[in-house]
């Protein structure tokens, strides 16, 4: 409140005083002003000129303005209906999504086949792919996706805008008849601000399972209009989870705590990372797996369980 109150008096007092004080120092007249008369420049007399013409036309000027009125209001028809057009940068973002769970290996083919079909095309300046996670903040009106491994992001930057709008097609052409699994997204930059999908519904309540039912029939009904496109549920597959369920008696009786189990199947099924490999300027991560059980060899004894697995739940 202070510093608002401060501004605004001092703001005040510069409008006030010191910005007439600062005109009377610079423009101060001088005698030869009020000798010559300041209406009788060549600009004042074809000004006069002009209006004395329209009030002796003034039927004309009116139905001429009207006119012009009008045809104002039918020309606005030509004009695009875009609050904020379309950017002058000549990149564009082709976001790729396969089914939740799908490995990173497998989103690599996907890229390098798309690459590979845009490899030859003469608008391509150049371009470059992300694979699991979204590609670096390099423009303001971008939402980069999180780091997610069945995600991909591939950056095209063509030549000029022209050639951007045709592989904009092209692309989601090539993507609508040859990559049926991917789920994708296609955008060039907008001038205004980030806002992501133009149009999105959220389906709100407290059981998953009617949330997912609601939202998959929206998402039918928006696919039944030809207007729309790119028609889906952020909320991805259901993706099978092991829950693993702890008997602490027979686990401090072997000696081993509920961290220790949940590190060895960490790493069974995803990998522990153990140290990092530097090749030039980039750290390589060093991850460790275990064998499958049938994988047994040269000695190496084979994690197993003490139980049985129910309803995805591991019992030890």
């Amino acid at each position: 409140f202070a510093v608002i109150t401060m501004a605004l008096l001092s703001s005040w007092v510069v409008a006030v005083f010191f910005t007439p004080y600062i005109a009377f120092l610079l423009l101060k007249p001088t005698p030869q002003d009020h000798q010559r008369d300041l209406y009788s420049t060549p600009v004042y007399r074809s000004f006069r000129k002009l209006v004395a013409w329209c009030v002796d036309y003034r039927k004309t000027v009116i139905v001429a303005t009207l006119a012009l009125f009008v045809l104002s209001i039918g020309g606005l028809r030509l004009v695009k209906q875009q609050f904020f057009p379309l950017s002058e940068r000549t990149e564009i973002v082709v976001d790729l999504w396969l089914p939740a769970g799908t490995s990173l290996a497998a989103v690599e083919r996907e890229v390098a086949r798309l690459e590979g079909k845009l490899k030859a095309d003469p608008g391509v300046r150049v371009f470059a792919a992300y694979v699991g996670g979204g590609p670096p903040h390099f423009f303001l009106a971008m939402m980069p996706e999180q780091r997610n491994a069945n995600y991909a992001a591939l950056v095209v930057s063509a030549v000029d805008v022209p050639q951007r709008d045709r592989l904009y097609d092209r692309i989601r052409t090539l993507l609508r008849e040859e990559f049926p699994a991917v789920r994708s997204r296609t955008y060039r930059f907008d001038s205004g601000p980030p806002v992501g999908l133009p149009v999105q519904f959220r389906v709100i309540g407290e059981d998953p399972a009617v949330l997912r039912s609601i939202a998959d029939r929206m998402a039918d009904i928006l696919r039944q209009n030809p207007k729309t496109r790119d028609v889906y549920n952020d909320w991805n597959e259901i993706v099978q989870t092991l829950q693993l369920e702890v008997d602490q008696d027979k686990a401090r009786a072997l000696g081993v705590s509920s961290q220790d189990i949940g590190n060895t199947v960490s790493g069974m099924l995803n990998g522990l990372p153990v140290t990092q490999y530097r090749e030039g300027d980039k750290l390589i991560e060093v991850v460790t797996r275990l064998r499958n059980t049938g994988e047994q060899t040269h000695g190496q004894r084979p994690l197993r369980a003490a139980g049985s697995v129910r309803d995805h739940s591991l019992w030890l």
